[in-house]
């Protein structure tokens, strides 16, 4: 795949989005692990993107959780990224695809873009939810290295199930609204990898976010915002966590 050839598909054509979201808005657990979603060569384009990124050190606390990581945010635009671009585009139009039958998907925009990278024997990220801000649907890429996902009971990290989030993998969670759910958001946890390092993707829909004019999918294409040195606004998010 050339990092130029914008029009080829990102996602597996079996990556079985329609029924992974189906499960993760029906499904008592409020989640779906769909692996082998994404090509090896997508992947692999998608971390180049990010090889000049300007990431930071996640707080070691936040709120009851304890994490150890760095993360790296995107908010106002993807023109410098176009197979996260693209990647964006293709899961938005899944969503919107399943808006009929799925309460809250057709109005699924993911304003945010967070990679974040696990070093080889960090703690990863303790039981957590994501932010009730983050409205319908949180989806997590894996696009370098494998660590443990896990679905959990409670805050002590007892496991409804472990999923091993491997290079290619797609995590889809319940946010609040997803189905008519008000709130379903699953409790999760992810360890930090053996060897290597692992790098996902998160896309979310922050309804915090001041509205822009025009289609926020535009938005996130346009040229970046700029900071008042005139670089780039990109950062660490407010966190997540809750």
């Amino acid at each position: 795949m050339s990092k130029h050839d914008t029009h080829r598909e990102i996602l597996s054509l079996d990556a079985g989005l329609a029924g992974g979201l189906q499960a993760a808005a029906s499904d008592g657990a409020g989640a779906a692990f769909l692996p082998d979603a994404l090509p090896a060569e997508a992947c692999a384009w998608i971390v180049s993107e990010l090889a000049s990124a300007r990431f930071s050190r996640l707080q070691k606390h936040e709120g009851r959780a304890r994490q150890e990581g760095e993360i790296f945010v995107i908010r106002n635009s993807l023109r410098d990224y176009p197979a996260i671009r693209r990647l964006r585009r293709e899961l938005v139009d899944a969503a919107h695809e399943a808006g009929d039958e799925i309460a809250g998907l057709a109005s699924w925009e993911p304003n945010e873009v967070s990679a974040q990278r696990y070093p080889a024997g960090s703690l990863g990220i303790t039981p957590h939810l994501d932010l009730r801000r983050y409205r319908y649907l949180v989806v997590i890429a894996t696009v370098e290295g494998a660590a443990d996902f896990t679905l959990c009971k409670n805050r002590q990290g007892d496991l409804v199930t472990t999923w091993r989030a491997e290079t290619g993998s797609l995590i889809l969670l319940r946010g609040p609204g997803l189905g008519g759910v008000e709130d379903g958001r699953p409790l999760h946890a992810v360890a930090g990898p053996v060897r290597g390092q692992r790098i996902s993707l998160g896309f979310r829909m922050d309804t915090s976010a001041p509205a822009r004019s025009g289609n926020t999918a535009d938005s996130l294409g346009d040229a970046p915002a700029r900071g008042p040195s005139g670089s780039p606004a990109k950062g660490p998010s407010p966190k997540r966590i809750a």
